[in-house]
């Protein structure tokens, strides 16, 4: 399995990856308005953190030790996609906040996978 957007690198799993667990959150607000989602269950070090962050045209900023791995801009009706990755650390926290910026306001929302299996 391959992911790719644009021309970032691409995540390949090595082994048949599974997902372990999802969190999703959404905020009807925009403009600096931080996004908090509870960590997926089940976070194992190694793991692939992918974090799906969906907006009109705002900018993400995600917490530290995130990558952006690519986005997808906003076309008419379309919202402008961000994803982000991390490799889990023993230690992840019980949340992760999120924070948009610039564009109108706009509905809000991120999903993050737990995933076993794939490297970068």
């Amino acid at each position: 399995m391959t992911l790719s957007l644009g021309s970032k690198v691409p995540l390949t799993a090595t082994t048949n990856p599974s997902i372990v667990s999802f969190a999703k959150a959404t905020n009807a607000l925009a403009g600096g308005i931080p996004v908090v989602i509870t960590s997926p269950a089940s976070i194992t070090s190694g793991n692939l953190l992918l974090a799906i962050c969906t907006s009109g045209t705002q900018t993400w900023t995600p917490p530290s030790g995130w990558a952006l791995a690519g986005t997808k801009a906003s076309s008419g009706n379309s919202p402008q996609i961000s994803v982000y990755t991390k490799t889990a650390t023993g230690s992840e926290p019980g949340n992760y906040t999120f924070s948009a910026s610039g564009g109108a306001s706009d509905a809000l929302c991120i999903s993050i996978l737990n995933i076993l299996g794939p490297s970068r």
